[in-house]
């Protein structure tokens, strides 16, 4: 069996076996190690002349003129492999934290320089004489980006991919004794100084064109949401493989499950086809014998257990088996004769029973752990060979889930969503789903867009994946989008996504930009790239679709849909006639398109044969717009103002990005920018007026994007300025002359006047309100639309940015309310407006109430409904028994109009809850349930269940006419704690409960206490189970709640006295 010697230690992945070299890095100009070749120094001489400090003593750390790391080649720091080069100077004390105030603005010297990595290890010559025998392979997972390795001063070659693993035969380099690996790596611009951008100019995003010739992480090169900051270094593990003569690789699991839906609560029948590439370098044909074992990982109901079952017994084989299984029915025997060189294997296997694997909420993410290995025979005293005492040659193991996944786009009804109307003269011909079936049964996918955890991905702990990926499963997410844009995550995320039940939507990394498919050597490394990803990941059940890339068709689109030539090169005459088809010339010349539609389909229609393929994102039908919202997945950005009429107007079938702006918390913009507490001095910085910081601190603009800070602006006053102005907003004639430019500036210079707090509060709120309306609108409509996956779902840089937990782990107001909406049953309102009647919020004529069931058994319950005014303690609220159909969303009881007179609409709410009997006394439907195992909002997991309830206003928020004061008070009843209002409070967050369990990713994984939630007079909201709180050196009468009425209210007076 292969002999792993690692020469690095992978803190996501540590390894079991094998030394651990000592890494030292140091840097020299660019193009000096072109000229010089292989360096003199070995890792005892790098220790020994190893830079002392900062500053070393005797010498300046930094040129004082340029701000650089002095360039002496003599001088080394230790290095972390895997790891990043500023990841290394930051703990050598050479450069600051890159994510502390605008420190990345200084270092851009590091991506401009080329590093040097080198450490020493030492063979046994018994592991020498092994690697002569069956050969050895130096294995790079990942170098960022471009590279030249040399061994024992012999070149290996040059790599310039961050992507893909590179793998070296060494076999004559090896010594007995010290061994000397030595890479030069930099990040990548200098070997594309010369390359042409000319036919890649129109791209979107114009940091720096360069990147579209690199193969690595796009956004490095700056993003809205990211600074500039490329990183480099030796960022996946590096090891040697000793070998045996024969080797198994690329281990392939096909299989074929019963069709129509499957059962989630009993095993099903499969046939499994095993593929592999066997190597050999034995002379002449060698027999062997094939082993391959199947072990559940996951008993039923205990999804994640590391308590190990057989899965099923397994029948007889292709025909090729001989019958000599262990006994136990786990696993069987195939035999193989091999030649030398490459063989493939083929095997064939009938399993009667296999639990399938589910994502959230249908079912059980189950999963089995294969082992395959290569065994050869000794001979038995009749002369048949046995397994029995066998040598084995090579092993592979893997985890897998079977299940089968399909994307549907079939007929849909075209009726606009808010008037029911039907679209006549669209434009698409049809309107078609985009529905994603497991196991034949439909999944309405609910979640986010991933980026990469970091600017700097190499820092990304196991405990980050695992924090940030278990913090969606408590929020009720079951699908995130690996953004195009960024880097194919580390195998940590894949199998914590398979444990958990979160599906993967998988896109190639290209983003918004032309990309040089033109050139035959840049499309043969995109192949090689695509090729290994597809190889690496196609095992993991949790991946449900690949994507060639991020927006680029609808770049491209709307540069011809406007007249402009995409390519100055092309032969094509791009010419607006036709719109809103174009003519087929026309769709296929822009640079890029090449490697999205037969480059990147052709490898997964090859190797991956079984799970959808999408050539960019959006995408729709051929010839028609790619971001049409009738066909295909959206990306809904509209102007982001008006949430209530741009998204439920919205038709999408699958919008897999849309989002809104939310502050990052007070704690996290201190953290990222100290300067804030200097500011302060003896004040806490939360109480200092937002205004005042933006201009005394220009550090915190780095962190607050000017872009981001206007639209929240923009929200704030549409939502709360009188009508007049708020229709400039929504129009885009604020500011213009006789549009409100006085008042505008008030308001403005009022909000500027807010604390610091106070500012992010509001803004939370803002976020959390949109982003709650649109999942609704999406839920609602369920199978006409099938999907929503906000952008995004965690941040690689602290900022004010789109996410609902913030770069150091704190959740916004945003995730609790995404935990509520997110069940698997919900309560959703639907306005409905008249139409016309001038002024954007027209007058809500009534709503309608829907309840949404994504279980697969039906839901009863009894359900309340109606208006309820902010201090009504008793309303008159329409009660009935209802009943939901599995997968289905339904209209519950009659419409309710809200009142008439002005006033009494300001001051109310119209109101639902549905108690469905689950657990004890939760007649309020909302807030943690005592049942820890009750199926509703239980999950794979076992958190707590939450109950049920909607809300909406009638008015806009700056009418509303809220209680200033509510009196909000602790409730002790029985297991729970809860609050409680005297009048309606908006909003309420309850002091104290994170200082309990740790901030970030300190604190637990899934929170178990609930927050930012509304009040209604005289309802509970059970927030802690008592046990939970106790635990935690909590008592439950101590907590208190606080709603944001007055804060609303004192922004309301602050902008009426601007009108005055």
């Amino acid at each position: 069996m292969r002999k792993v010697v690692n020469l690095g230690s992978d803190p996501v992945a540590p390894a079991a076996e094998g030394p651990i070299a000592d890494w030292w890095v140091t840097h020299c100009r660019p193009g000096r190690g072109e000229t010089a070749g292989f360096p003199r120094w070995t890792a005892r001489q790098a220790q020994e002349q190893r830079w002392a400090g900062f500053p070393a003593a005797g010498q300046e750390a930094v040129d004082t003129a340029s701000g650089r790391w002095v360039k002496t080649r003599e001088k080394w720091i230790e290095a972390r492999v895997p790891g990043d080069v500023h990841l290394d100077l930051l703990r050598a004390g050479i450069i600051p934290e890159p994510m502390e105030g605008r420190n990345f603005a200084d270092l851009e010297w590091v991506e401009q320089e080329e590093w040097w990595y080198l450490c020493s290890f030492n063979l046994a010559a018994e592991e020498v004489k092994l690697a002569r025998a069956g050969g050895a392979e130096l294995v790079f997972e990942g170098i960022d980006t471009e590279a030249r390795i040399w061994l024992n001063g012999q070149p290996l070659g040059r790599v310039a991919n961050m992507f893909r693993t590179f793998r070296f035969l060494v076999t004559d380099k090896l010594k007995t004794g010290e061994n000397t690996l030595a890479v030069q790596v930099s990040a990548g611009l200098e070997g594309v100084h010369d390359k042409s951008l000319r036919r890649l100019a129109r791209s979107w995003n114009q940091e720096d064109l360069r990147r579209l010739w690199l193969r690595r992480a796009q956004f490095g090169f700056g993003w809205d949401w990211a600074p500039r900051l490329a990183s480099c270094g030796i960022w996946r593990p590096v090891r040697l493989e000793l070998l045996e003569p024969i080797v198994l690789r690329n281990v392939h699991v096909q299989e074929v499950l019963p069709p129509g839906p499957l059962p989630a609560d009993r095993p099903v029948p499969a046939t499994v086809y095993l593929e592999a590439e066997v190597d050999s370098t034995l002379p002449g044909f060698t027999d062997v014998l094939v082993t391959a074992s199947w072990t559940l990982l996951a008993k039923p109901g205990m999804p994640g257990s590391s308590e190990s079952s057989a899965a099923g017994r397994p029948g007889a084989g292709d025909g090729d088996g001989d019958g000599n299984g262990d006994g136990s029915g786990r696993s069987q025997v195939f035999r193989r004769r091999l030649f030398p060189g490459r063989n493939r294997l083929g095997i064939r296997m009938q399993l009667p029973q296999v639990w399938p694997w589910w994502p959230r909420p249908l079912g059980t993410p189950f999963l089995y752990e294969l082992k395959l290995t290569v065994t050869m025979p000794q001979a038995a005293g009749d002369g048949e060979a046995t397994s029995g005492s066998a040598t084995i040659l090579d092993e592979v193991r893997l985890r897998y889930g079977f299940r089968r996944i399909e994307l549907w786009q079939t007929p849909r009804p075209m009726v606009m969503p808010d008037t029911d109307e039907e679209v006549q003269g669209g434009p698409a011909d049809e309107a078609t789903t985009f529905t994603f079936f497991v196991n034949g049964v439909p999944v309405f996918a609910q979640g986010g867009n991933w980026v990469p955890a970091d600017c700097l991905p190499a820092r990304v702990t196991p405990e980050k994946y695992r924090f940030l990926l278990e913090r969606a499963v408590d929020a009720g997410c079951n699908m995130l989008r690996v953004w195009g844009g960024g880097i194919y995550e580390h195998p940590i995320f894949y199998d914590l996504c398979d444990e958990l039940g979160v599906l993967v939507w998988q896109e190639f990394m290209f983003a918004c930009g032309y990309y040089p498919d033109f050139d035959a050597e840049f499309r043969a490394e995109v192949e090689a790239e695509a090729e290994e990803v597809v190889r690496r990941l196609r095992h993991h059940p949790c991946i449900a679709v690949w994507a060639g890339n991020n927006e680029i068709a609808t770049m491209a689109w709307g540069h011809w849909k406007h007249g402009r030539p995409v390519d100055p090169e092309a032969t094509v005459s791009h010419g607006s006639e036709g719109l809103p088809g174009l003519p087929a010339a026309d769709v296929r010349s822009y640079p890029g398109q090449r490697l999205f539609e037969e480059v990147l389909a052709g490898v997964c229609a090859r190797l991956d044969p079984g799970r959808p393929y999408l050539a960019s994102s959006p995408m729709s039908l051929p010839g028609v717009e790619p971001d049409n919202p009738w066909q295909g997945d959206t990306h809904s950005w509209y102007p982001r103002v008006d949430y209530e009429k741009d998204y439920g107007r919205d038709p999408g079938g699958f919008c897999s990005e849309f989002g809104s702006i939310g502050p990052a918390d007070v704690e996290t913009l201190c953290q990222a920018v100290p300067a804030l507490r200097l500011l302060a001095g003896q004040r806490p910085p939360a109480d200092l007026a937002y205004g005042e910081l933006l201009s005394r601190v220009p550090e915190l603009r780095e962190h607050v994007h000017p872009s981001e800070d206007a639209m929240v602006r923009r929200r704030l006053l549409a939502h709360f300025f009188g009508p007049g102005v708020r229709a400039a907003l929504l129009d885009g004639k604020a500011g213009d002359k006789g549009t409100g430019e006085t008042e505008l500036r008030v308001a403005g210079e009022a909000l500027d006047r807010l604390a610091l707090a106070d500012w992010v509060r509001l803004g939370q709120l803002m976020q959390a309100e949109v982003l709650r309306y649109a999942f609704g609108h999406y839920r609602r409509r369920l199978w006409d639309c099938s999907g929503s996956l906000m952008w995004m779902w965690d941040d690689a840089w602290p900022e004010t940015g789109w996410t609902p937990v913030d770069y150091y782990g704190r959740p916004k107001a945003l995730f609790f309310v995404l935990r509520r909406l997110f069940q698997p049953v919900s309560l959703v309102w639907r306005k409905v407006r008249r139409r016309g009647g001038g002024g954007t919020y027209d007058r809500v004529d009534w709503f309608e109430l829907y309840g949404v069931n994504l279980l697969r058994r039906p839901v009863r319950g009894r359900l309340r409904y109606g208006w309820w005014g902010f201090h009504d303690r008793e309303p008159q609220l329409v009660e009935e028994t209802v009943e939901i159909a599995p997968l289905s969303s339904r209209r519950l009881g009659d419409p309710v109009t809200p009142p008439a007179d002005p006033v009494q609409a300001a001051a109310g709410a119209v109101y639902a809850e549905l108690d469905m009997g689950l657990g004890s006394d939760i007649n309020s439907g909302i807030g943690i349930g005592t049942g820890m195992d009750d199926e509703i909002g239980a999950g794979a997991g076992g958190q707590p269940r939450w109950g049920l309830q909607a809300r909406e206003f009638a008015v806009p928020w700056g009418e509303l006419q809220l209680p200033a004061a509510p009196e909000i008070r602790p409730v002790v009843h029985n297991d729970r704690v809860g609050m409680v209002s005297d009048s309606f409070a908006w909003d309420v967050k309850v002091d104290g409960l994170p200082a309990l369990w740790g901030a970030g990713i300190n604190g637990p994984a899934r929170l178990p206490y609930d927050d930012h939630f509304d009040l209604f007079p005289g309802r509970v909201h059970w927030v802690v189970p008592v046990k939970v709180l106790e635990r935690a050196g909590g008592r439950g009468h101590d907590l208190k709640g606080t709603a944001i009425n007055r804060l609303v209210r004192t922004v309301q007076e602050m902008l009426a006295g601007g009108r005055s």
